[in-house]
């Protein structure tokens, strides 16, 4: 008797294994072939991309939307096509994006520093009008995390900018040189925040450490081009007039440097000095119509 009823309890006990094995079992596999597919299908839509098929690779973002979770793979993916189709982007995408990211802010992601990064940058490639949205975003991120921070400091400055809160602009751009004070994309950015502002001496003080206290490089064209016309609107013309003969004299082909020196030398009465200049640069640039105009009409 005692022997039937081990027998029972020993096939009850089997019974439950293999009922539990039946159903994890099958998860399981579900779980790995659901997350290969995710995987090959990101992997496709990274090569899609980088191919410019853009179309074939919006497709394949909605899928993973669709079928998969809203994670962070996916949502750099829609970044990386918004960032794409930055020149050319669809109005029907727009409420798409908007749809999902609704979705993940409605499943409390906002604690996740790398999503909520990923949302800043959908924003941006949105448009301006999405600015403030993406700045709010980003400034979140940046609280507690530097692990892109040169690249969201840019971020920032630009759109601050284009809002025109230059206040704000300047406390990024001030950022971005601290960290890098040799770079002189960045002094003219910085300069160029000031100017728009309309505070021209703070720009001249940036600008010109840059172009007096540097050996001469091609990359001094652009800042030196910007300090000249500062000192035009501030009616500084001997400092203008020096700029542009030092310029001139250590590239005497370069166009751009030709057409302003030329144009000051012109409106200060000195058409002959103007038309030597603008003639020896045509001689080395025939290519260049504005060039040909200058010669033929105000000569």
């Amino acid at each position: 008797m005692q022997k039937i009823i081990v027998r029972k309890k020993i096939n009850k006990k089997s019974a439950v294994y293999i009922l539990a094995f039946l159903i994890i079992v099958p998860v399981l596999i579900m779980r790995s072939f659901s997350y290969y597919q995710e995987k090959t299908l990101v992997s496709q839509t990274r090569k899609l991309l980088k191919q410019n098929k853009n179309g074939q690779a919006l497709t394949n973002i909605n899928l993973l939307f669709k079928k998969f979770n809203y994670n962070k793979k996916n949502l750099k993916l829609l970044s990386l096509y918004l960032k794409k189709k930055a020149s050319n982007r669809q109005p029907i995408l727009l409420h798409k994006v908007l749809k999902y990211i609704t979705i993940i802010e409605e499943n409390s992601y906002w604690q996740d520093a790398e999503l909520l990064r990923q949302k800043g940058k959908i924003y941006y490639h949105l448009g301006q009008d999405y600015y403030p949205c993406s700045i709010r975003y980003l400034e979140k991120y940046l609280e507690s995390n530097t692990e892109n921070y040169e690249e969201d400091l840019h971020l920032l400055h630009r759109m601050y900018f284009t809002l025109k809160d230059f206040k704000k602009a300047k406390v990024y751009i001030k950022k971005l040189v601290q960290l890098n004070p040799d770079k002189i994309d960045l002094k003219i950015s910085q300069a160029n925040t000031y100017i728009a502002e309309g505070k021209l001496t703070q720009a001249r003080t940036i600008l010109e450490p840059v172009v007096f206290n540097n050996s001469y490089t091609a990359s001094l064209n652009q800042p030196a081009l910007l300090l000249a016309e500062i000192y035009g609107t501030l009616k500084l013309n001997s400092k203008k007039e020096f700029l542009l003969s030092y310029m001139i004299n250590k590239s005497r082909t370069n166009v751009t440097i030709a057409k302003k020196y030329g144009m000051y030398l012109y409106q200060q009465g000195r058409k002959y000095s103007a038309r030597r200049l603008w003639y020896h640069c045509y001689l080395k640039n025939k290519d260049d119509k504005e060039l040909r105009y200058y010669i033929n009409n105000y000569l």
